[in-house]
């Protein structure tokens, strides 16, 4: 076998593969293998800021089903983050929180964000932050 690696991908036996579909492949099957889904809460630009609040994050299915029952009807608190005086808080809506479970989509959110993670302000961690007790374990637990 003949295996040569370059910049942009590596070629076997005269045949080129890319770095992007390797990258594509390989976590297309962990998406697959770990039952992964994306979590997306968000409130629209009309509720607080005009660039609104959104967080998404990857997950395996069973903890994205956890989470998003632990955040309906909570009371999120950001403090003043459109600037003095703002106050932006108010509850989760269910209608405010999805989960995809195509996989392309899946897919296409890790591929431009490797972390699993993409939010202007996160309400996972400012939860984490205000909460206490019996709330702050079963969400860390959750996580």
């Amino acid at each position: 076998m003949n295996l040569i690696y370059s910049k942009d991908g590596i070629t076997i036996n005269d045949t080129f593969i890319s770095v992007h579909e390797i990258l594509s492949n390989c976590t297309l099957s962990k998406i697959k293998e770990e039952s992964l889904v994306l979590l997306k809460i968000e409130w629209p630009s009309s509720r607080m800021l005009h660039s609104g609040i959104y967080e998404r994050i990857i997950l395996p299915s069973e903890k994205a089903i956890q989470i998003k029952s632990f955040l309906i009807n909570k009371e999120v608190y950001f403090g003043e983050i459109a600037g003095k005086h703002s106050e932006i808080y108010g509850t989760i809506e269910e209608s405010e929180i999805s989960i995809e479970t195509n996989k392309q989509e899946v897919l296409n959110f890790l591929l431009s964000n490797p972390s699993g993670t993409d939010y202007n302000y996160s309400f996972i961690k400012t939860l984490i932050n205000n909460s206490e007790g019996d709330d702050m374990d079963l969400l860390k637990s959750i996580l």
